[in-house]
């Protein structure tokens, strides 16, 4: 089991435990693990990313501090290989909290970094319960696995209101972006965005460079379709794809 593998195998598990714990309406799952598991994104995500509504954020530490300490999910994560070895707590705010976890897989003494990270948002999307991909919980021999998270019209909007509001621009959108618009939806009316949104969105767009995707999205697919996204011409087509799609 490769690095990626691992991260990905300790965030199902995690969600498992978490999705028991709290009920489906006052989460929902996003970003890359919600392109991975519900969207079939062939991109591994680093981290974990959810939304959290009406849970207190002293309520949501303890779930979570209960959820890591647990000998329950100790041990289960080790009998897929894998162990916890710190975790850390370096932002616990009344809008975002976030959680740092080194973990280690049976077949490396790498430790690994992930991250856990919950926000509060002050707009509403709408989100929805689904049972992650068939494919990855074959991969993993899981049992099917339901969580709440942002549906394709939903996931499309963060996706462009992220590259146009995010502190650094990252690569990583302008993948997952093309991937939602390419997932089999006509082009959705995104008459949610605001107009100064959308240039935002592709001025930063525009402004991010092919090594930035070699670092940040050529690193997290899987070899045997790294071929076919090598290359800056594949990347301008990505940019000038999008360009079209927010304009």
């Amino acid at each position: 089991m490769d690095i990626r593998q691992s991260v990905e195998l300790f965030h199902l598990l995690f969600l498992r435990n978490f999705s028991e714990r709290v009920e489906r309406n006052l989460y929902s799952l996003k970003g890359g693990c919600n392109l991975r598991f519900f969207f079939k994104s062939i991109r591994y995500s680093e981290d974990v990313d959810l939304d959290i509504h009406t849970v207190s954020p002293d309520t949501l530490r303890n779930h979570i501090r209960k959820i890591v300490r647990s000998k329950s999910f100790l041990d289960v994560i080790s009998a897929y290989g894998i162990s916890l070895e710190k975790v850390s707590e370096p932002k616990q705010t009344e809008t975002v909290q976030r959680w740092k976890f080194l973990i280690k897989h049976s077949t490396s003494a790498q430790e690994i970094p992930t991250k856990l990270e919950f926000s509060r948002r002050a707009d509403k999307f709408n989100s929805e319960f689904g049972i992650i991909d068939d494919e990855i919980q074959k991969t993993y021999r899981l049992l099917p696995l339901g969580v709440s998270h942002y549906g394709l019209r939903d996931a499309i909007t963060q996706k462009i209101l992220a590259l146009a509001k995010r502190t650094e621009t990252q690569a990583r959108d302008v993948f997952d972006l093309a991937h939602l618009i390419g997932f089999g939806e006509p082009k959705l009316t995104l008459d949610t965005i605001s107009a100064g949104d959308k240039l935002l969105a592709v001025n930063n767009l525009v402004s991010l460079s092919y090594q930035d995707y070699q670092s940040q999205v050529l690193e997290y697919i899987p070899v045997n379709y790294a071929e076919f996204y090598t290359g800056e011409e594949q990347w301008l087509k990505l940019v000038s794809k999008l360009e079209s799609y927010i304009q």
